[in-house]
């Protein structure tokens, strides 16, 4: 039997196998969920003008995720009403956001069998997650890592405290975040593995990338660009 459309009716051979199902797009027609045959769902988050993927979640519905670096126009998934500010110092990007008790960022619609983490940078000491602290799991260029487990049955989240912030993360548990940030026109600057461990991308005056750095500036790939003919050096 061919395959066709009829209006929202699909008629299909019954020897078909489907191998993908793209489950929601934004509304930039953005894939923002797929799921593969017989695999768990992978969510995407958009920012930058929905011009970039931001994140990639495997084993998560995209509302059940948020990340925000605070660079762009959009907000991750998050809630917050306060105003990232510009520091040259900031983990990922070239902005951070400061918790001073009254700006509170949350996340709700969380669905109550799941369990949660939270993970973040900070400057300072752990931001309170649903009236608890959070563990440090890392340090690096004077920012702290820190990871909150919250147990299931909850179906909102609130980051609050009196410290300054970056690459904030939630995702279910058993999920896996991969996270980026840019540089519009130029390219990605960062991504974070889903252990929230930290690569930097550099470039020069025209755009192209010249060395990758890890989270504690060690050079971990260069590149070298020459003209057809030209001697190496």
């Amino acid at each position: 039997q061919p395959f066709s459309f009829s209006g929202n009716t699909l008629s299909r051979d019954s020897r078909y196998r489907q191998m993908v199902s793209f489950d929601s797009y934004d509304n930039k027609n953005n894939i923002t969920q797929f799921t593969a045959a017989d695999q768990v769902p992978v969510s995407i988050l958009w920012d930058y003008l929905n011009t970039e993927t931001i994140a990639k979640v495997t084993n998560a519905a995209v509302d059940q995720v948020a990340f925000t670096s605070f660079e762009a126009d959009g907000k991750g998934g998050w809630a917050f009403s306060g105003t990232p500010a510009t520091d040259a110092s900031a983990m990922t990007g070239g902005k951070d956001y400061t918790l001073n008790g009254s700006n509170n960022i949350t996340k709700p619609g969380l669905s109550s069998s799941k369990s949660f983490v939270v993970s973040y940078w900070s400057k300072t000491g752990s931001a309170t997650v649903n009236g608890s602290s959070g563990t440090q799991m890392a340090s690096a260029n004077g920012w702290k890592y820190f990871e909150h487990r919250l147990a299931s049955g909850i179906t909102s989240v609130t980051v609050s405290g009196s410290v300054t912030i970056d690459g904030l993360r939630l995702y279910p548990s058993d999920a896996q975040m991969t996270s980026y940030t840019y540089s519009p026109l130029v390219g990605m600057t960062s991504s974070a593995d889903a252990g929230s461990h930290i690569s930097y991308y550099l470039y020069d005056a025209l755009g192209r990338m010249t060395a990758i750095k890890d989270q504690d500036g060690n050079v971990i790939k260069t590149i070298q660009y020459h003209y057809k003919g030209q001697a190496l050096p």
